[in-house]
C-alpha cells in the first residue's frame, strides 16, 4: 500500500517503450498543488524535484533511469502524478489541444491515427519526433501547443486539478506513433533566422502583426523566472499599454499569460502565437445529442459514475441490505429476491464502523457466500493500525481509497459509513461540500456506483411511524444535494418483528419503487435476511384477485393449524402492506380468527 501500483506499472511500461518518465506534483482535494505554493500556475503538472541543470540539460538521474529508480520514486511519493519528457530523448512530440477552442482550431486539419490521451481539458496527440529539433511552442494555433525538446507532458493515470483522470483513448494506446502531418511539420521545422523578427524596433513601438509574438516572448521569460500568473498578467498589460499600437484587449493579454503559465517554469518557449479574435461560435450547440446517452444502474438502485446515499437509524439494517445486495450481484440474475435482474457485478465494501471479525460473524449468520474477488472488503481499523489514512477528508486518505478502487475495479463501491470515513463537521455545509465533491470525483474517476451509508436523525418512538424525508438525514443538506439518489430505511414494529421499509427520497432519474425487508434475530435460529418485495406501495391488482389468492393459499396448505401472515405473504408474493389489509378485512368478516398479540400473533381459518 506504500507504493502507487498503477503509476509504477504504467511508468515501467513507458520506460520499456523508450520514454523518459518523471514524478510530478499532484493536485490536492482543495484544488491546490502539493508543492504548497498558494498561487501555483500549474498544479499537478510540474516535477517534484529539480530536473534540469543551469544550462537546460536534463539531469543524469532522469536521463539514465532503471526500473528500480522508477519503483523507488513512486514508493517515496505514492501520490505523485506521472510525467513524460518529450522531444528527441524519448522520441516523441506531443500536440496539446486545449478545450473547445483548440478543437475548433484543428477542425479542418489532417490528423493521422496515433496514440491519444484525454486530459482534464482536451487531448494530447503523441507523434514520432522528427529529424530536427522541435522546441516547445505556445499557441502554434489558438489553444494548440507543442511539447518537444526540453518539455514534458502529464501522462495517464495522473489526476488533473479538475478531478478528471488522464486516460488513453480506447484503442489508441498500442498504435504505432504516427509521423507529424505535413502541415504541422512545416510549422515546426526551423526556419532561417530573420534578424529582429520579434525584437523591439528602434521606434520603441510594437506594431500590428508583432504584438502577440512580443508579449508571448516576455511571458515566457517571466514564467521561466517562476513569476505567478497575476504577476505575468500585470507585466504584460503594462507592456501592452505602453508599447503595442494599437494595444491588444485585456482578455487577449490574459489569454497569452494563461497559456504560457500552464507549463513548468523551467521549459523554454519558441514563439508561434498568432493574432486572432476569440471565436465563440464553436461553443454554440443544438439541444440534445446525436448518439444515445445511457445511464447504467447497479441493481436498479444506484447509478454508475455518481454517488448515492443510503440512510437509516443505527441498527436499522442498512449494512445488512448492502451485504445482501453485493452477495446477489456477485452471481447476477435475480437480485434482492426479485427486486431486479442484473449481470454479475463486482463490489468493493469499505467498512469504517466494524472490524473484520464482526463483519464475518454477520455474513455467517446471514448465510451469505460473498465470493472473492467479486466482493472485496477493506477495513479502516487495519489501515489505522499500519499508520495509513483511509478517508474522504485528506489527500492521502482519498488517494488510498482511489487506489483500492483502481485495483479492484468495482461496479459498486460501498462506504460504510460516511461518518467514519471523513472527519469534517457534518453540520457545516461548506466543509461537507468538500467531502461530497470527493464522493462525486471518486465515482467519476472509477466509473463505479458509489454508495455512502449514512444515518437518520434520532426520533421519538411516537414519531417513528411518520414518513421520512431528506430533512431527516443527519448533517448538512449538501450531503443529499450533490447525490444522484438518496434512500431512507425506516423501521416499523409489527407482530412479526421489525419491518424495514426502503423508500426513495430523491432521484435524478425515474425513482425506484419502495420495497421492504425483514430481519429475524433469535437465540435459537440464525439471523435471516428475507426481502419481502413491495416495488410499489400498493400492488397493481384488484382487491378481489388478491383476496382470492390469499384465501385459496390458506385453504390449500394452512387450514388445519395456526399460521403467520408473513408466511402467506411470502407464498402468494403479495406485499406486506396489502396482505395486512386483507387479513384485517377477513377478521372483520369472520373468515379468520386472530390468536395472540405482538410478535406471537397467529391466525387460523374459521371452519
Amino acid at each position: 500500500m506504500k507504493s502507487h501500483s498503477k503509476q509504477i506499472f504504467d511508468a515501467l511500461q513507458y520506460n520499456r517503450w523508450g520514454w523518459v518518465v518523471i514524478p510530478l506534483h499532484y493536485p490536492l482535494l482543495n484544488g491546490k498543488c502539493s508543492c504548497s505554493k498558494p498561487d501555483c500556475p500549474s498544479p499537478g503538472k510540474h516535477p517534484l524535484a529539480k530536473w534540469k541543470s543551469v544550462n537546460g540539460d536534463l539531469l543524469p538521474e532522469y536521463r539514465v533511469q532503471t526500473g528500480e529508480d522508477i519503483k523507488r520514486w513512486w514508493s517515496e511519493h505514492p501520490n505523485a502524478n506521472l510525467g513524460i519528457i518529450t522531444g528527441q530523448i524519448s522520441g516523441i512530440v506531443v500536440v496539446d489541444i486545449d478545450g473547445k477552442e483548440g478543437e475548433h482550431s484543428i477542425r479542418d486539419k489532417e490528423l493521422p491515427s496515433t496514440p491519444t490521451v484525454v486530459t482534464g481539458r482536451g487531448r494530447h496527440l503523441y507523434f514520432k519526433a522528427p529529424d530536427f529539433e522541435t522546441k516547445n511552442s505556445v499557441c502554434i494555433l489558438p489553444q494548440v501547443d507543442i511539447r518537444g525538446d526540453g518539455g514534458l507532458v502529464v501522462a495517464p493515470p495522473s489526476i488533473h486539478v479538475s478531478g478528471d483522470v488522464y486516460k488513453w483513448v480506447e484503442g489508441t494506446k498500442d498504435l504505432p506513433l504516427a509521423d507529424l502531418p505535413p502541415w504541422l511539420r512545416q510549422l515546426l521545422k526551423p526556419k532561417e533566422k530573420q534578424k529582429d523578427t520579434i525584437s523591439q524596433p528602434a521606434t520603441g513601438i510594437i506594431t500590428e502583426g508583432n504584438r502577440n509574438d512580443y508579449l508571448t516572448s516576455i511571458a515566457g521569460s517571466m514564467n521561466r523566472r517562476g513569476m505567478s500568473l497575476e504577476a505575468i498578467v500585470a507585466g504584460l498589460q503594462e507592456e501592452n499599454r505602453s508599447k503595442c499600437f494599437p494595444p491588444l484587449s485585456e482578455s487577449e493579454v490574459r489569454d497569452i499569460a494563461k497559456s504560457v503559465s500552464r507549463y513548468p517554469s523551467e521549459a523554454p518557449y519558441e514563439i508561434h502565437k498568432k493574432e486572432h479574435e476569440t471565436d465563440v461560435s464553436s461553443f454554440l450547440r443544438p439541444g440534445g445529442v446525436s448518439e444515445r446517452v445511457e445511464l447504467v444502474s447497479v441493481g436498479n438502485l444506484f447509478l454508475k459514475g455518481f454517488y448515492s446515499v443510503l440512510a437509516g437509524q443505527p441498527g436499522g439494517g442498512k449494512s445488512l441490505l448492502m451485504l445482501k445486495l453485493c452477495d446477489d450481484l456477485a452471481r447476477g440474475g435475480i437480485i434482492l429476491n426479485g427486486y431486479a435482474r442484473s449481470d454479475p457485478m463486482r463490489t468493493l465494501f469499505i467498512e469504517g464502523d466494524y472490524p473484520k471479525n464482526m463483519m464475518d460473524w454477520r455474513i455467517q449468520r446471514m448465510k451469505l457466500s460473498v465470493p472473492f474477488p467479486a466482493v472485496q472488503f477493506v477495513y479502516k481499523d487495519e489501515f489505522l493500525s499500519d499508520g495509513l489514512a483511509l478517508d474522504l477528508s485528506s489527500a492521502k486518505g482519498y488517494s488510498n481509497i482511489l487506489e483500492l478502487a483502481r485495483m479492484s475495479k468495482p461496479d459498486l463501491l460501498i462506504l460504510d459509513s460516511l461518518a467514519s470515513l471523513q472527519f469534517k463537521d457534518e453540520n457545516d455545509n461548506s466543509a461537507m461540500k468538500t467531502v461530497c465533491l470527493s464522493l462525486s470525483r471518486l465515482a467519476k474517476e472509477t466509473g463505479s456506483a458509489v454508495v455512502a451509508v449514512h444515518h437518520l436523525k434520532k426520533v421519538k418512538r411516537s414519531e417513528r411511524t411518520l414518513p421520512i424525508s431528506l430533512d431527516d438525514l443527519i448533517g448538512a443538506s449538501m450531503i443529499s444535494r450533490l447525490a444522484s439518489s438518496a434512500y431512507g430505511v425506516q423501521v416499523k414494529e409489527d407482530e412479526d418483528g421489525q419491518l424495514h421499509i426502503v423508500k426513495n427520497l430523491k432521484s435524478w432519474v425515474n425513482p425506484p419503487g419502495t420495497f421492504t425487508f425483514r430481519t429475524k434475530n433469535t437465540v435459537s435460529e440464525e439471523e435471516e435476511l428475507e426481502l419481502l418485495l413491495d416495488v410499489t406501495p400498493f400492488p397493481e391488482e384488484s382487491n378481489s384477485t388478491g383476496k382470492v389468492r390469499i384465501i385459496n393459499t390458506i385453504r390449500a396448505g394452512h387450514s388445519q393449524e395456526p399460521f403467520k401472515r408473513s408466511i402467506i405473504a411470502r407464498e402468494t408474493g403479495i406485499s406486506d402492506t396489502y396482505s395486512k389489509q386483507v387479513f384485517q378485512d377477513f377478521i372483520g368478516r369472520g373468515i379468520l380468527r386472530q390468536i395472540g398479540h405482538g410478535k406471537a400473533t397467529m391466525y387460523e381459518l374459521v371452519q
